[in-house]
């Protein structure tokens, strides 16, 4: 690495993003002219997503970029089955002057976290694991994740990033329609009001990507015709 034609000494290198970014051990200024030599290594060479090498290339002018600093998650929202769990990651987006540690909170009811906190020094991802408890009632549960970063590099201090997490039930039944009918070939039956009637299931329909909550269900069944409602009016 050379700044106006010297030798500056590189600190460490962070690849993000696809992205090659190069940390000096002292800053470069607007104006200053940057060029970079890069020789193969026998171990960890620099290669694309699909495993090819980078070639060697020698004083390669290149522009100055500064990335801003953020909390970094791998989604913005995340869909957890009650009585699973889901996993998202959390990283930096460069490499920090101090170890940066981020508080993850807003787990509420039966969803919960782990960790509810990272601590990082560089740019590696981490995972973070939801999970969500069974419950009785048939309601999707929601909640929103937030994590805040604090350290000694105020340029991370305070920062803050959510994730949305909602909860989906496993199993809930869209509809039931029932023909209430006597059996093929039998004859005409009269329904009396408080008598159960013969029905029989003919469909059966479930939202999508649910599993048909479990239902004591037959073929043909009995079920009791409700008294009649009657209105008055004066």
């Amino acid at each position: 690495m050379k700044v106006n034609g010297s030798t500056r000494a590189l600190t460490f290198v962070d690849v993000f993003e696809g992205l090659v970014i190069l940390h000096l051990s002292s800053p470069v200024t607007e104006g200053q002219t940057v060029t970079v030599s890069y020789a193969v290594p026998a171990t960890t060479p620099l290669q694309d997503a699909a495993g090819n090498k980078a070639a060697a290339f020698t004083d390669q002018a290149v522009r100055n970029v500064v990335i801003d600093p953020k909390i970094v998650l791998s989604g913005t929202s995340l869909t957890v089955p009650e009585g699973g769990s889901a996993t998202y990651t959390v990283k930096l987006s460069r490499r920090p002057s101090a170890i940066v540690t981020v508080a993850v909170t807003g787990a509420t009811g039966d969803i919960t976290v782990a960790p509810t906190s990272l601590t990082s020094t560089d740019t590696t991802a981490q995972t973070v694991t939801v999970s969500a408890a069974d419950d009785a009632d048939d309601v999707d549960d929601d909640a929103t994740l937030t994590h805040t970063a604090t350290s000694g590099d105020t340029h991370y201090s305070g920062l803050t990033a959510t994730v949305d997490v909602t909860v989906k039930e496993p199993g809930k039944l869209g509809k039931v329609v029932l023909e209430t009918r006597p059996p093929i070939n039998a004859p005409p039956t009269t329904v009396t009001e408080g008598q159960p009637v013969v029905f029989h299931v003919i469909s059966l329909e479930v939202l999508p990507n649910r599993q048909l909550s479990p239902l004591a269900c037959k073929r043909a069944g009995e079920l009791p015709v409700p008294p009649a409602k009657h209105s008055t009016s004066s």
